[in-house]
């Protein structure tokens, strides 16, 4: 009780933390605080305490039930002595056997809250992993925003030497025209770039529940060295096996699956043990009499035997005992329930179908992972690839604007050519940075699916 008042407290209480107060926070913390300030997270750690009570409860049914009974009968008789007759009973009813039922609804109970700790983690995970791709796209939009002002500075002083150039006949009014439409193209660039970064302070606003004017930028830059954090390479072929191990244990998709496949095969044990029956213990001690103190001791010891069959369940009672020193008694009591249970004829056959399909999805989904991580590190090695080659393509790139400038100073090249091939650095750059982001967000992708955890300690490798 006093942990859940406390997670209510934390919950409805959660302080207003100083992210409205500072500068800059760095990832891990915009991701503390995001967790925090989840309803949803919030509500699944009540969710977790009370299950957790339920299975506290559940141990108790485990334990016989006791139980205090009093009783006064009064009865006025005619042709003999009036009786008034007062009995106080303590009883106990202990299960011996049920099938396995309530070990099984305990087991349950356990899985259940299994299930939504995995559940829970995955939303962590995920809440992380978004926090991370806003926080990345935001210092992607700002590297981007630098490279292309950069580039708006060295093509405007270009113009600026070429409308000099016009103005003495040098050149020609559609060169300069086209130097700038050159520059109208890298203001767009700018435009769309500074929009997308709007749109990613609004989705980090959400999320971190923080006003956009308030928001504190998110400290560090973009790694410009950055290659992946997975080691694929030449050993694709030994990363797919590993990650497909790791995966088979971890994944929870998996786990979730063989879970259910756990509890579908109780389901079809238990109904095909339905003939034999559930036995409960019982005893009664009583003291009764006329008048108190109460002085006649009595006692009684029964077996119960439930056979829940279909259409025909019956109950059977054993007992014996004493009620007074001058009495013994034994006896026994059936009952039988017409035409009930019906459902016991055919919830066999479907356990049974249901356990094939728990199978069938478990295999499926165990065959279809090993699928999804070749894919997605084939395409991982893929994307380290095309970075390597983008890098390399932006060396042959700046070579030939120096030697551009050269020709151009000398006058044996034009301005455009230059301008054209500074605008097409900058997009090369541009992609690049895209390129890590990219690469970065396939990789812990990859990771979660694979059902590895701790997403957010990647985060360094990507911002530094």
């Amino acid at each position: 009780m006093i942990v859940f008042a406390a997670l209510l407290f934390s919950m409805f209480q959660t302080p207003v933390l100083c992210a409205q107060e500072v500068a800059s926070i760095s990832p891990h913390e915009a991701i503390e605080l995001a967790l925090s300030r989840s309803d949803e997270i919030n509500y699944r750690s009540i969710d977790r305490e009370i299950a957790r009570a339920k299975i506290a409860i559940q141990k108790r049914n485990f334990l016989p039930s006791l139980g205090i009974d009093y009783s006064q009968s009064d009865s006025v008789s005619y042709d003999s002595a009036d009786s008034r007759i007062k009995k106080a009973t303590f009883s106990v009813d202990q299960l011996l056997y049920d099938g396995g039922q309530l070990a099984y609804q305990y087991r349950n109970l356990r899985s259940q809250l299994y299930l939504s700790d995995i559940e829970t983690d995955e939303i962590k995970e995920q809440l992380a992993l978004q926090v991370i791709t806003i926080c990345t796209n935001l210092l992607k939009n700002k590297r981007i925003l630098e490279i292309q002002s950069a580039t708006r500075e060295i093509v405007l002083k270009q113009i600026t030497i070429a409308r000099q150039e016009h103005r003495l006949g040098m050149i020609t009014e559609l060169d300069l025209l086209e130097m700038e439409a050159q520059l109208g193209e890298i203001d767009l660039s700018l435009a769309s770039t500074r929009q997308d970064e709007k749109r990613y302070i609004f989705q980090l606003s959400r999320i971190l529940e923080i006003p956009p004017d308030s928001l504190p930028s998110i400290r560090g830059r973009i790694n410009p060295d950055y290659h992946g954090f997975l080691l694929v390479g030449k050993n694709l072929e030994k990363e797919i096996e590993r990650y497909a191990s790791l995966a088979l244990y971890q994944n929870s998709d998996l786990q979730k699956l063989l879970i259910q496949l756990e509890n579908a095969r109780t389901t079809r044990d238990q109904t095909r043990r339905s003939w034999i029956p559930s036995i409960n213990a019982e005893l009664e001690l009583s003291m009764s009499g006329e008048e108190l103190p109460l002085s006649e001791f009595g006692y009684s010891l029964g077996m119960v035997f439930t056979f829940n069959l279909p259409a025909f369940p019956f109950k059977t009672d054993v007992s014996a005992g004493k009620t007074n020193p001058q009495e013994r008694s034994i006896g026994n009591s059936s009952s039988v329930q017409l035409f009930d249970n019906l459902q016991g004829f055919i919830s066999g056959r479907e356990a049974s179908l249901q356990l094939a399909k728990g199978y069938s999805s478990y295999e499926d989904r165990q065959r279809n992972l090993r699928f999804d991580i070749e894919e997605a590190l084939t395409d991982i090695d893929h994307q380290m690839n095309t970075i390597s080659l983008t890098q390399r393509r932006m060396e042959i790139s700046r070579r030939e604007i120096s030697i551009l400038q050269k020709e151009v100073e000398l006058g044996e090249a034009t301005r455009i050519d230059l301008i054209e091939e500074q605008v097409s650095l900058t997009q090369q750059e541009a992609k690049l940075i895209e390129s890590f982001v990219d690469l970065y967000n396939s990789e812990a992708t990859f990771l979660q699916s694979c059902g590895v955890r701790g997403i957010a300690e990647t985060v360094k490798e990507i911002i530094v």
